[in-house]
């Protein structure tokens, strides 16, 4: 379903942020970018997504490349879902989730009224906030709407930057959740993540990351006690196949 080939990224600094990255991402399967802080997940997500260039090497969706699609077929293809969650304007919160219909060429009324909106706002559970000023909600709230208007799009491919990291738990085991059964559709869902038990626990494959190159594409069983502790540098405990960081690794002084 969606394929990176290769990928290079050179910041504006000269600095390597991702280097000779390649990965496929499949259809009906919830594949997490998982790593420690600068590893190059978001840049690569934005790649994935088309807002950002790569250096060299080439992202495919559905065997067609990614850098000679039109921008209208593009959005219709893949929804995405930033990391930074902004303050909404004073509108209602439906019309907010119902952005991520245009894209589709209707028009703001017809958008408003997409059983598409709906859908998403009871997913991410906000269909009883959905005509709250959208400037009022709190910052889960926020994550939640950002995540419901990139659904609203039902698009084939949903890339999603930290979507459960402002979010209490029963949100975040939620949308967790809800990308297991969008995947069970035959979406293909890539979610950038810290939580290594969420992670190990609802995801199909795990890509790991570190200094901007690709260390590993596996199983989450395959996700070893040893591998954690070099990568993050903390000790792990497992229940019922869930990876728990658990401590700092003890270093010799």
């Amino acid at each position: 379903m969606l394929a990176a080939e290769a990928i290079c990224v050179r910041g504006s600094s000269g600095a390597d942020l991702l280097r000779h990255v390649s990965a496929v991402f499949r259809a009906g399967q919830v594949t997490a970018l998982i790593g420690p802080n600068g590893a190059g997940k978001s840049t690569l997500l934005r790649v994935l997504a088309g807002l950002l260039a790569p250096t060299s090497g080439s992202v495919h969706v559905q065997g067609a490349p990614l850098a000679g699609m039109a921008l209208a077929h593009r959005a219709l293809q893949i929804a995405y879902m930033p990391q930074d969650v902004p303050v909404f304007p004073a509108m209602p919160v439906r019309e907010v989730a119902s952005l991520g219909r245009l894209p589709c060429g209707e028009t703001p009324s017809r958008a408003l009224a997409h059983p598409a909106v709906d859908h998403a706002l009871h997913l991410t559970g906000l269909s009883a906030l959905a005509p709250r000023d959208a400037s009022r909600l709190s910052g889960g709230e926020r994550a939640r709407l950002m995540l419901a208007r990139a659904l609203s799009v039902e698009a084939p491919v949903l890339l999603a930057d930290e979507p459960v990291a402002a979010l209490d738990p029963a949100h975040a085991l939620a949308v967790m959740q809800m990308f297991r059964a969008l995947a069970a559709q035959g979406r293909c869902v890539v979610v950038v993540i810290h939580d290594l038990m969420l992670a190990t626990r609802f995801c199909d494959r795990l890509v790991l990351l570190r200094d901007g190159a690709l260390l590993h594409a596996l199983p989450p069983e395959q996700l070893s006690d040893a591998l954690v502790a070099e990568t993050y540098g903390v000790t792990t405990r497992r229940l019922e196949g869930a990876v728990l960081p658990w401590d700092l690794v003890s270093r010799p002084t």
